[in-house]
């Protein structure tokens, strides 16, 4: 069972958590508890990822929390398929880089 516990938050709740959380338990591992959640409730599931709202008694508790609210939000991406999808990718790994200097810098990586 794990003894840490990392909270992904989003204002919007339309993925940015989501994406968070699948980039944290690969970054963190299984040693740690990776949760997301957003303040408002889109009911959007990315593959086998689903949003949540805030729990406070996680929030509380968790060890580490990161807010997603500085990356652009993916509700808003305009334009063709093809740029619409860029700008996704372009979020993902954004957030994927973020996720990965924050766990260099608290010594928690895998």
């Amino acid at each position: 069972m794990t003894n840490n516990t990392i909270y992904f938050l989003c204002k919007g709740n339309s993925c940015r958590s989501q994406i968070a959380e699948r980039w944290g338990g690969n970054i963190f591992g299984e040693e740690w508890h990776v949760l997301s959640a957003g303040i408002e409730a889109h009911g959007v599931d990315i593959s086998d990822q689903t949003s949540g709202i805030v729990d406070q008694q996680i929030l509380n508790n968790a060890d580490f929390v990161l807010t997603l609210c500085g990356f652009d939000d993916l509700a808003n991406a305009e334009g063709t398929k093809e740029e619409k999808w860029a700008f996704f990718q372009r979020v993902r790994d954004e957030i994927g880089a973020n996720i990965e200097r924050s766990s260099k810098v608290s010594g928690k990586a895998q």
